[in-house]
């Protein structure tokens, strides 16, 4: 009996060696990736993206379960250009952590640049992806600001047959009005004028006027107010929202390029021209070039 009880110590013994062993191992695994993915996040946060990346995939090569490392090197990827890829991580990421609002909602975006570029055929079923992934960021996280305005904007640009509904695109803003006033409004105007609703739009673009328009971190509001006018024939209205958006704006070349198009449309080539030619100087483009060289000759016809 004292042979099988001291046999009995030893397996026990070896049994809890084994398991101090394994949980070390685990401890110190989990605390080896911990400081990793740290590393890589903070490259992420200054931009360092092949730098995070390298520390991303070199984590996952060694683990393929961590949903916080396929979510970040699913962002490098992106970042990088590499949409594909990006997307395919972050599937992976949802699928191994579905209860993280903020991953759903990334995955979303992606999607939905994914859809700028689609087929008419494979179209409906990217939407349906887009439709799933903001439902699900705001149904785990209902105070999820872009996950709201990002749902809004599905139901506003998607065709009806893939899901697309003004009306539950407005019950979106009228939410996110609560949440924040500014993207709020924003996006009611938008909405009213897909609605074509002018009146109700215009009223949403003055008061957004008038609580920040001298703002100049908010002077891409003039672009949408412009064309807003530009469309219903305002051309002179329009004018004036295009060199407001100038003068918050300077340094930027698409307010010029609007307002060389709201003076093109004036009949006011020499204007147009010299606004063109400014937007020109910043951001060098083929398209505005083009445009310089229409006006040259039709000055010169004139």
């Amino acid at each position: 009996m004292r042979i099988l009880s001291y046999r009995r110590e030893i397996v026990m013994k070896k049994i809890c060696l084994i398991f101090i062993l394994i949980l070390t191992t685990e401890i110190y695994t989990q605390s080896d990736y911990s400081e990793k993915i740290e590393n890589g996040i903070n490259l992420f946060n200054q931009e360092k993206n092949n730098e995070a990346k390298e520390i991303f995939e070199t984590i996952l090569k060694e683990s393929d379960d961590i949903a916080e490392a396929h979510y970040y090197l699913s962002r490098c990827q992106f970042r990088l250009g590499d949409l594909d890829v990006a997307i395919e991580h972050g599937e992976k990421a949802v699928e191994l952590d579905d209860e993280n609002a903020e991953f759903h909602f990334v995955l979303g975006m992606m999607y939905a640049e994914d859809a700028r570029d689609a087929s008419i055929f494979s179209a409906p079923f990217i939407a349906g992806n887009i439709k799933e992934q903001f439902q699900r960021t705001i149904e785990l996280d209902p105070d999820h600001l872009q996950g709201r305005i990002g749902l809004a904007q599905f139901y506003l640009q998607a065709p009806g047959i893939s899901g697309g509904d003004v009306d539950k695109a407005l019950e979106q803003a009228q939410i996110v009005l609560t949440m924040d006033e500014m993207q709020g409004r924003f996006l009611l105007s938008r909405i009213y004028i897909e609605k074509e609703e002018f009146n109700k739009a215009e009223a949403e673009l003055k008061i957004l006027e008038d609580m920040y328009g001298e703002e100049p971190e908010f002077y891409y509001f003039y672009n949408n107010y412009g064309y807003f006018l530009l469309n219903q024939g305002r051309v002179d209205e329009a004018i004036e929202k295009f060199k407001k958006q100038v003068s918050l704006a300077p340094e930027e070349a698409n307010p010029y390029d609007s307002l060389g198009e709201a003076y093109r449309i004036k009949g006011m080539p020499a204007e147009s021209l010299k606004e063109y030619k400014k937007a020109y100087s910043i951001s060098p483009s083929d398209r505005v070039k083009e445009i310089i060289e229409e006006l040259n000759e039709e000055i010169d016809n004139n």
